[in-house]
């Protein structure tokens, strides 16, 4: 925006903008129509001084001694106010730019909707395998539980006789009792009972715990980011999306995970969860069968830059290809696959969110690299 000073005698009268001189007290001399206007609700004292956050602007012009700008809300509407000291005055210059904030939200809203749109159509293609991998510790808790009420009546059997034992001062009874004991460890191999119950407990703890996991890591892929940014472990990040999409890798490549040491990334964590996935997906559908996926995340030189970088040793992309692969809609599978729109939300919370870029190398026939380069600090 372009600011033109103006001598109170030369000011535009007619300024749609509000346009108002004060001197260096911040007591008015001169506004237009506009500026009454605004001025008339609140922003003047008796003694016809501008108040409030005006004023602390005007005082702040004359400490810089150059043009400021800032970001006010009035009576609901929002306005960009540009102060600039002259030799005893200071001219403040309007400009309502509420409908360009309306604008931006709306935009901004639309873009939260079209990645929470994507998110859920990728757990949507994912939903088998999701439900697979809960399905299998399920699956042994339950068998397991199962054999624990098995030997759960074993020892109760046991323990009664114990406890027959103990309350009989009958020697005969007693005797009778302890026979008893040892026919049924014996026969029901309380030894064994004893050692699987330490193993069945363990593996069902197990189990629980990679259910609870795999939980966990949906609900933070899916969740809507908040308003405000969060310190994220990417590291963590990368792992925990890694779970989610585990069962269409698992049968068809091998993980090698190198994770280096990273800061804490101020950043939205849905967000790089979904490029993490996006990637993770994708390089899962170049493999046929016995593939690679290597994940390695490290520090650019100079710590200016987070790296992560996901290679494959798929089927490659085509040259042609490559130049298209970040626009939206544009898709090699086919239809009921994918949106189109994976790598191109990707391309665009990367760049735009975070100031950082998404590098493609590929060969091929050979497979691809995809490297995401997040600065740090901006």
């Amino acid at each position: 925006m372009t600011i033109e000073i103006h001598k109170a005698e030369e000011f535009p009268l007619h300024n749609p903008n509000p346009v108002f001189q004060v001197d260096l007290a911040g007591k008015l001399i001169f506004a237009n129509p506009a500026a009454n206007e605004l001025l008339s609700h609140g922003q003047l004292n008796a003694t016809n001084r501008i108040t409030g956050k005006l004023l602390d602007l005007c005082k702040e012009s004359q400490k810089v001694g150059t043009l400021l700008e800032q970001e006010h809300n009035f009576q609901g509407r929002f306005y960009s106010i540009s102060a600039v000291t002259l030799e005893s005055t200071v001219n403040v210059y309007v400009h309502d730019i509420t409908e360009q904030k309306l604008s931006n939200r709306k935009i901004m809203d639309q873009h939260a909707q079209l990645i929470q749109s994507e998110k859920l159509a990728s757990l949507g293609q994912l939903a088998a395998g999701i439900a697979h991998e809960i399905n299998n510790p399920v699956g042994y808790i339950s068998s397991n539980l199962v054999t624990m009420g098995e030997y759960f009546s074993t020892l109760k059997r046991i323990l009664l006789l114990h406890q027959k034992n103990l309350e009989t001062t009958d020697s005969s009874e007693q005797l009778n009792c302890i026979n008893e004991i040892e026919r049924l460890s014996d026969e029901e191999g309380l030894d064994f009972i004893l050692g699987d119950l330490e193993t069945i407990v363990s593996e069902s703890h197990n189990g629980a715990l990679l259910v609870s996991e795999i939980i966990m890591s949906l609900r933070d892929f899916a969740r809507t980011d908040d308003a405000d940014k969060t310190v994220f472990d990417i590291n963590e990040g990368v792992k925990s999306t890694l779970k989610i999409v585990w069962n269409q890798l698992k049968y068809k490549c091998r993980i090698e995970e190198n994770y280096g040491e990273l800061p804490l990334f101020d950043c939205y964590p849905g967000e790089l969860n979904q490029v993490f996935l996006n990637i993770l997906v994708n390089a899962s559908q170049a493999i046929e069968s016995d593939g690679l996926i290597k994940i390695s995340t490290s520090l650019e030189d100079g710590d200016k830059a987070i790296i992560i970088s996901f290679s494959d040793n798929g089927c490659g992309i085509e040259e042609e290809d490559l130049e298209k692969l970040f626009d939206p809609f544009y898709t090699t599978k086919s239809v009921g696959e994918g949106t189109g729109l994976g790598l191109y939300i990707s391309y665009s919370l990367i760049k735009e969110s975070y100031g950082g870029s998404i590098q493609v190398k590929s060969t091929y026939g050979k497979g691809s690299e995809f490297i995401i380069r997040l600065p740090i600090g901006e």
